[in-house]
């Protein structure tokens, strides 16, 4: 808690730290696609995968004071290798640097444009990168038994393109108990951290 305690002596405010992941599902909680959800999974693509998890309005703490490191489930083990030393986490392969990779370096952003204006190797990028989430998100779903799934951060800015193809792949790997999961989208466009961190400074959710 000594950042806590720096911020506040050097701000002269009363200050809350929060998990970026978790600060993102709660937006989506209180006023995105989560809303009205009793078993909330979020996760945020962008440069990592992160991930947070509301249960009948309580954020779930387990591991590093959120629902864990969910980016880091295992799901080719000789694919690409991840940042925290393992090989094929689905991080690793869904991370805006690995659908970079997909399209010969190009930066994400224009990859997504690019997809949006019909090229086939933009969305073909986006497609794979959306079976790898799918299969993720089928493997996290038994752990949290999510009645809904919301995809923000930077890579889901692609909308469709990528949301679709995910929820395909959602429903081909998971189990039948949980194939009807709803898969939706942010509409924070990115920001839904900041969203979900100021709104705990002004109503904490706890």
């Amino acid at each position: 808690m000594q950042l806590l305690a720096a911020l506040e002596q050097r701000l002269g405010l009363d200050c809350r730290l929060e998990v970026d992941s978790n600060a993102a599902v709660v937006a989506e909680y209180r006023y995105g696609g989560g809303r009205g959800s009793m078993r909330l999974l979020g996760v945020t693509v962008g440069t990592g995968l992160g991930g947070g998890v509301i249960i009948e309005g309580a954020l779930l703490r387990y591991t590093g004071e959120c629902a864990g490191d969910v980016g880091h489930i295992i799901l080719d083990p000789k694919g690409r290798r991840c940042s925290c030393g393992a090989q094929g986490c689905l991080e690793a392969l869904v991370c805006s640097a690995a659908l970079s990779e997909r399209v010969a370096g190009r930066p994400v952003r224009d990859v997504v444009t690019s997809a949006k204006r019909g090229d086939q190797l933009a969305m073909a990028a986006l497609a794979d990168t959306a079976r790898w989430l799918g299969l993720g998100l089928a493997s996290l779903s038994p752990l949290f038994a999510p009645d809904r799934i919301v995809v923000g951060g930077g890579v889901a800015a692609a909308g469709d393109l990528l949301l679709e193809p995910t929820r395909a792949s959602y429903r081909t790997h998971a189990s039948p108990e949980f194939r009807n999961v709803q898969v939706v989208g942010s509409s924070f466009d990115g920001w839904e951290g900041m969203v979900g961190a100021a709104s705990l400074v002004l109503d904490p959710l706890e």
